[in-house]
């Protein structure tokens, strides 16, 4: 796997880019599966807190706690390690877990657009001002 060796060294008490990234996915698993950070923190026995702490990378997720997520959200472990295939500290890396919100809302914006002309400025700005060398 290419992600960078520095990725993975940890001391016991400081969280690393793939545990930011675990939390990341579970949130948008615990959303996809339309439960509240409060119930699923009832339904594996932890708090509130806690839950939070986990899907915003400031706490460990340990393999028990994992397994009991992934029966809970009925998905498989492995899916909340998806996107770590390359190196996560890669400025191109694109983060597939940005909120709901804000993608609701930035489609929102473009089809509001009505004529096609400003659609097509909207996407050649979006472009111009990414770190992306990719062609859409």
């Amino acid at each position: 796997m290419p992600i960078k060796q520095d990725d993975l060294k940890f001391s016991p008490r400081q969280t690393t880019l793939v545990d930011s990234h675990v939390g990341k996915r579970l949130r948008k698993m615990r959303k996809e599966a339309q439960i509240t950070q409060e119930k699923l923190g009832e339904i594996i026995g932890k708090s509130l807190k806690q839950i939070r702490k986990y899907e915003h990378g400031k706490n460990r997720i340990s393999s028990s706690v994992l397994f009991a997520l992934s029966k809970e959200l009925n998905v498989r472990i492995e899916s909340f390690f998806t996107g770590l295939d390359r190196p996560i500290s890669d400025k191109n890396y694109v983060n597939a877990d940005i909120t709901t919100a804000e993608v609701e809302n930035l489609i929102k914006s473009y089809y509001s657009m009505k004529a096609p002309f400003p659609r097509t400025e909207f996407l050649t700005l979006i472009r111009a001002i990414s770190d992306s060398d990719e062609d859409y």
